[in-house]
């Protein structure tokens, strides 16, 4: 259990997030050298501490009972543990991946309260800007590659999620317009380029000093810069607005085009590519804790079994989530790895009393749940109590990607308990239907 504690934790090396890899890597360090305690200092000190005392039973009447209940309704129990395993799962789909920076904190913290106050009194919240070259020096007077930067702006301002453009052909088509008594019909881009430099020159040095077009232009007047300030989309809104915007500009302008960038679009991207990365680890995760178990019980057959209640109620609890929550950030995307090298925890110890059991007891199959319920059920339980509610913590803290990481991992444990509980014996015993085992 501590090996495949350890895996799950350092999956987290497919995060993209070096805050995410570091605490997978620290983890699964402390769980292994729990693990070289345990087995050394842990039993020096009983020997010291512990007093010698009579023999106390370990029964315990309300499991025993509990697992009659499961042994004599096996079937029963089984079919309705999946009809609610398959509710839940269905629910997934309620999850929406949206990863922006302002969630990260709670309501009451005063950055997130200032910066919702701005988007509900403001309409521009989120920005893209996009660096367009002209391939030479004070090549941005050209007429053609001023109205290619008025027709991108405008192609922009078609966009439903766009609530301003800012750009030089607008400085340019005002400039064109007042020098000409403020006449409408010169509201455009100036015929020749000598006169857009005339513009350009005019207009700079009537500024004051520091308020000239560098925020525009690059120092040689190669290069302006386009910038977009949209309304409260989604990061995959947004990444798909850059996308189509660079896809614009690569049609129709013939000079080497560079993406869209924005501290918003790098959180989009961040949060994507972490969610596709631990989607990744997720399945190595699952690939080394299974191998692990494969390896411990010598048995294909017990590993393919662990398989059901190791995966299930992490899908049970994003099913859940999103019936609860509904909101999925990079932190989110991380629970998969990491709650499965820790519930599966509860599977290794049940079916490794099970097989004993079996094997060594030469107990039937009823009489192994018992075994198994009875030898390790109650640590199963202290166990599950004492990780829900260090991971429910987190979920007190301000910073979301915490709280929610650590409520949805807890959630995840005790549903793995409570499966365990009632599908791992069912099935247990559907395997080992009419079979005698071998060690």
């Amino acid at each position: 259990t501590s090996i495949t504690t350890a895996v799950g934790f350092l999956t987290l090396n497919f995060s993209i997030s070096p805050p995410f890899q570091e605490l997978g890597n620290m983890t699964a360090i402390g769980v292994i050298w729990a693990m070289v305690l345990t087995f050394t200092m842990l039993p020096a000190v009983s020997m010291f501490l512990v007093r010698k005392r009579k023999p106390i039973s370990t029964q315990n009447n309300y499991l025993a009972s509990f697992a009659d209940v499961i042994i004599n309704n096996h079937i029963k129990v089984l079919v309705a543990a999946s009809i609610v395993a398959v509710s839940l799962i269905a629910m997934m789909p309620l999850n929406v991946v949206d990863d922006d920076p302002i969630t990260y904190f709670k309501k009451g913290v005063p950055f997130r309260d200032a910066s919702e106050f701005s988007i509900e009194h403001l309409p521009a919240v989120k920005d893209l800007s996009f660096s367009i070259s002209c391939g030479e020096a004070s090549c941005i007077n050209d007429p053609s590659f001023l109205n290619m930067l008025d027709s991108f702006s405008d192609w922009l301002k078609t966009k439903p999620s766009v609530e301003h453009v800012s750009s030089y052909s607008n400085v340019i088509k005002r400039l064109n317009k007042s020098m000409n008594g403020d006449q409408e019909g010169f509201y455009q881009i100036p015929e020749q380029a000598d006169l857009s430099a005339q513009y350009n020159l005019m207009y700079e040095m009537s500024l004051p000093y520091g308020l000239d077009l560098n925020n525009q232009l690059d120092l040689d007047k190669s290069s302006s810069k386009i910038s977009i300030m949209t309304n409260q989309i989604t990061n995959a809104e947004l990444i798909n607005l850059a996308d189509e915007a660079h896809q614009w500009l690569k049609e129709n302008h013939g000079q080497d085009v560079k993406p869209g960038a924005s501290v918003s679009l790098m959180f989009a991207h961040i949060g994507e590519n972490n969610i596709r990365s631990m989607i990744v680890g997720g399945f190595f995760a699952l690939f080394g804790i299974t191998l692990t178990i494969l390896i411990a019980l010598k048995s294909f057959r017990y590993a393919l079994v662990s398989l059901v209640p190791n995966c299930i109620p992490a899908f049970m609890a994003f099913g859940l989530w999103g019936l609860l929550v509904g909101q999925v950030n990079m932190a989110v995307a991380s629970v998969f790895s990491i709650s499965l090298g820790i519930l599966v925890d509860d599977t290794v110890h049940f079916i490794s009393k099970y097989r004993r059991g079996r094997l060594v007891k030469n107990l039937s199959s009823e009489e192994a749940i018992h075994y198994a319920f009875n030898n390790v059920g109650m640590a199963l339980i202290i166990t599950t109590v004492v990780l829900a509610l260090g991971f429910g913590i987190l979920g007190f803290s301000d910073f979301n990607l915490n709280a929610m990481s650590g409520s949805l991992v807890a959630i995840t444990i005790v549903l793995a308990l409570v499966f365990d509980f009632l599908m791992l014996p069912p099935i247990l015993m559907l395997c080992d239907k009419g079979t005698k085992l071998k060690a």
